[in-house]
């Protein structure tokens, strides 16, 4: 994985996962790597494949991990995220 690196960002857990599907309000955002965009888990995006997805505990790690907003859900900075 030379010149790539890994987001810092934890691998989504069943019950997260579940959230993301049933667009349901979890703790933190989950971050999608292919596209490099952040959302909170109630947006009405197109669902992500789950081997892509990461979840970070506030907007502003994913921020600083190189993901950017979501255009449709508008996450941003820590006062949006449903926990």
């Amino acid at each position: 994985m030379v010149g790539q690196k890994a987001p810092v960002g934890d691998l989504i857990t069943d019950s997260a996962w579940a959230a993301l599907i049933d667009r349901t309000a979890w703790a933190g955002v989950y971050a999608v790597k292919t596209t490099k965009i952040v959302c909170n888990f109630g947006c009405p995006s197109r669902r992500p494949s789950r081997g892509n997805v990461v979840i970070f505990a506030t907007f502003d790690l994913a921020k600083a991990d190189g993901f950017r907003a979501c255009k449709r859900c508008a996450v941003v900075g820590t006062d949006l995220i449903q926990g």
